[in-house]
């Protein structure tokens, strides 16, 4: 075969590969546009996050686009992405097709892969090859460093990490379900003093973690946040209360959450929404992480109408009391609405 006869066809069979990886890219992203447009990613998600969430359809759809169109799929990379609202996936997925000679390294494929298998341990170096394909849209690489090479870094890096996962025991936090009854037999108490109190420890009528293990034990809670401020001052005649509390925490239903049973992750939803709290956001395909928002504050003051040595009714129908095992005074608030959470403060003399 003489070489202008070699030449045409290895141009037919590029032809043929950039067409056919094309096609199959733009199919893919049509079937999975209406599936995406059901996924609630929050605007501040990290990389590493974003990567968890989406399908694996998705990174795979993407490095077939730039497989076929290379530098040229970049445009539509970018478009596609900004649409969504991922801004952090769509630096990094535009600035590996816009990079020349990385349209056969399946970046995106290999970082949801790293994203999944090693979890947050991927986080810090997904941000950091994120910002760099940021910086790459912009001005090109002087020191040899490229979007690529961090990304292909990753898998090594990740697995030479011997950190597991974060699980948090959110059963330990000062704002947390809790252990004994919110009205404890009234027997069991110490004298109330007046004075100046602070809130240690609040805890609550729903059990977050019992009911996310309730459908499934292997569920993890990789962050969880809480917040317990104020103060209360009571004496023998009036109250005086202004507490704030928050608990945001997130639980992880890994893949073996899924398999042989009907459970998904909007059923996961729906089942935190009634037992635990309305404000319950979940995401993800074969994963479902769901992030729950519970915060309250207790404001106000009057006279107390029944005064005993052991417990005060409030005019409002809240309650003081030391019943319990511990001596700390408690409120417990009457609930405003019907779908929060009954709770009880423990606090201490302020000094």
């Amino acid at each position: 075969m003489d070489t202008p006869s070699l030449l045409q066809s290895l141009l037919i069979a590029l032809g043929v590969v950039v067409l056919l990886t094309t096609l199959a890219a733009t199919l893919l992203l049509w079937w999975l546009h209406r599936k995406l447009q059901l996924l609630r990613i929050a605007t501040d998600a990290s990389l590493g996050e974003t990567l968890r969430s989406i399908p694996f359809l998705l990174a795979l759809a993407l490095d077939l686009l730039d497989m076929g169109l290379n530098l040229f799929a970049a445009p539509f990379v970018w478009f596609f992405l900004h649409r969504m609202g991922w801004m952090k996936l769509r630096n990094l997925a535009t600035a590996a097709a816009a990079i020349p000679g990385t349209q056969f390294v399946p970046i995106l494929s290999i970082a949801w892969i790293a994203a999944r298998i090693f979890g947050p341990r991927t986080d810090r170096l997904l941000d950091a090859a994120e910002k760099k394909g940021a910086a790459d849209l912009h001005k090109p690489a002087k020191d040899g460093v490229t979007t690529a090479s961090i990304v292909l870094a990753l898998v090594a890096l990740a697995a030479c990490s011997s950190d597991d996962e974060p699980d948090i025991d959110i059963t330990t936090l000062p704002v947390r379900a809790c252990d004994a009854p919110l009205d404890p037999d009234p027997e069991n108490c110490d004298e109330i003093r007046e004075g100046t109190y602070r809130p240690t420890s609040a805890c609550l009528d729903v059990d977050f973690d019992a009911v996310a293990r309730g459908l499934c034990e292997d569920v993890r809670f990789p962050s969880a946040r809480h917040g317990l401020s104020g103060e209360v001052s009571v004496d023998r005649f009036s109250w005086n209360v202004n507490l704030r509390w928050n608990l945001d925490a997130t639980a992880l239903f890994p893949e073996t959450c899924f398999l042989d049973t009907d459970l998904d992750c909007q059923e996961i939803r729906r089942v935190l929404e009634r037992d635990v709290h309305r404000r319950v956001t979940c995401i993800g395909f074969d994963t479902c992480r769901c992030s729950i928002n519970m915060s309250g504050h207790h404001r106000g003051n009057g006279t107390i109408l029944l005064h005993e040595e052991n417990f005060l009714i409030l005019n409002d129908g809240s309650r003081f009391d030391t019943c319990g095992d511990d001596p700390d005074l408690h409120l417990r608030p009457v609930r405003r609405e019907a779908r929060d959470p009954d709770i009880a403060f423990s606090l201490v003399p302020q000094r």
